[in-house]
């Protein structure tokens, strides 16, 4: 899943077509707060990864030889 949404962020925002703020009466604002909404999905999706795998290695591990 942060494969797709990094993906596609990464196409919005480098590859797509600029939008500055103010135009076309706000659109231009509520696009660009997706894009960064987009950004946020990729960062928090990432850590829970990050989080999810590191706590199933440690669950691995003998609750009784853990430090």
């Amino acid at each position: 899943m942060i494969l797709l949404w990094g993906g596609a962020f990464v196409l919005a925002t480098f590859v797509g077509k600029n939008c500055p703020p103010g135009k076309y009466a706000g659109w231009c604002d509520a696009y660009n707060l997706a894009l960064a909404g987009s950004c946020l999905l990729v960062i928090c999706f990432g850590l829970s990864a990050f989080f999810d795998i590191r706590d199933l290695r440690m669950s691995a591990q003998n609750p009784r030889t853990r430090t």
